[in-house]
């Protein structure tokens, strides 16, 4: 009887060892899948990364406008010029997304670019209201910098949108 007892013991931590040698290459398996999602995710943030570190088609013609004419109408003429160009990159992907998302998505973000409407609106006459109380000429540009800069950071978002977007 006893020898039995052992021999059932034996087996039955056999069959706990042979369980948990199974369930540790599971999740082995689980952990370097999960491993391997992340430097995919890594890789695409890095070029993300990559592409917001280059420097826009357009701030690169800004660069060349303001270097031909750095008088302050000039440059504000530049900066509007820039501003322009930064609006249609925001219709541009805004058109982009419409065509990748979902329609939830799209709805979700047709609220937010609403919401943005308001945002650079109010923004804009937080920033006139401070810039324009000030003396100088050379506030005529940062004011026109600080608004170009909210168009520009929302076409930014919306191209990081469509790249995550386009990915499916």
């Amino acid at each position: 009887m006893r020898k039995t007892v052992r021999v059932l013991i034996v087996f039955i931590f056999i069959i706990l060892f042979i369980f948990c040698i199974i369930s540790a290459l599971k999740y082995r398996n689980q952990v370097k899948n999960l491993s391997l999602q992340n430097i995919e995710l890594m890789k695409e943030v890095n070029t993300l990364k990559v592409t917001n570190s280059k420097k826009h088609l357009i701030d690169i013609e800004l660069e060349k406008c303001i270097n031909n004419d750095y008088s302050t109408a000039g440059m504000t003429n530049c900066v509007d010029t820039s501003a322009n160009e930064w609006t249609k990159e925001i219709e541009k992907y805004y058109s982009l997304l419409e065509k990748v998302m979902t329609k939830e998505q799209f709805k979700a973000l047709q609220n937010s670019q609403k919401f943005w409407e308001k945002y650079k609106q109010a923004q804009s006459n937080v920033n006139k209201s401070v810039f324009d109380n000030i003396q100088g000429t050379m506030y005529i540009n940062i004011l026109a910098s600080e608004q170009m800069n909210i168009i520009k950071q929302r076409a930014r978002e919306l191209e990081n949108l469509y790249y995550f977007c386009s990915k499916k």
